[in-house]
């Protein structure tokens, strides 16, 4: 594992995931403490893992934590992580 791209990695994911825990209150209706917690569980698998936010792992932190997916893809995850 490159350790600069690794830490590109949470960079990017650590960057984009107070937007991405409001993304999930906002269409899903799901609380500040939950939303953030599935991000929290997602960003440290990506780190983990070496690897950026992806909607699997998302997804997956979801199904650990509410019992369910959020069915978000990785192109909306990508856009509300962009820093542009």
């Amino acid at each position: 594992v490159n350790k600069d791209e690794m830490s590109l990695a949470t960079v990017k994911s650590l960057g984009g995931s107070t937007d991405l825990a409001e993304e999930i209150m906002t269409k899903y209706g799901i609380d500040a403490k939950t939303a953030n917690s599935i991000v929290g569980r997602a960003v440290r698998s990506a780190t983990q893992m070496g690897k950026e936010l992806e909607a699997d792992l998302l997804n997956s932190a979801a199904k650990d934590i509410i019992n369910r997916s959020l069915n978000m893809s990785d192109d909306i995850i990508e856009k509300i992580m962009d820093p542009k």
